[in-house]
């Protein structure tokens, strides 16, 4: 089931699990160099943001990219389809896609 946010909601916390998509396994954070969320509007335009890296609470050693989306972002100012994926920069250059594009509502 898709998540749904409200037209222009702010304070809206998104995370995806430090994962391969892959393989399913973790990365060794000692690899990376930067972490980001891109963010796929319905009006086919996609926005990049730069994120963070949070512990899992729940589950020790492992993490999520976070970002927190404020009022100064147009991320959820198109009501319809938004889609998400994150991705980790790693030492060399290699870019490792944490996920499958997630997908979420603005209604």
């Amino acid at each position: 089931m898709a998540v749904m946010y409200s037209l222009n909601q702010q304070a809206v916390k998104i995370q995806i699990k430090v994962k391969d998509c892959v393989s399913d396994t973790t990365f060794s954070l000692s690899d990376v160099i930067s972490q980001k969320i891109i963010f796929y509007k319905s009006d086919g335009s996609s926005i990049e943001k730069d994120a963070i890296l949070v512990a899992d609470t729940e589950n020790a050693g492992e993490f999520f990219v976070q970002y927190i989306i404020t009022g100064a972002d147009t991320i959820l100012n198109l009501r319809g389809l938004l889609q998400y994926t994150a991705i980790l920069t790693l030492v060399g250059g290699s870019v490792a896609q944490l996920s499958q594009r997630r997908v979420a509502w603005v209604v």
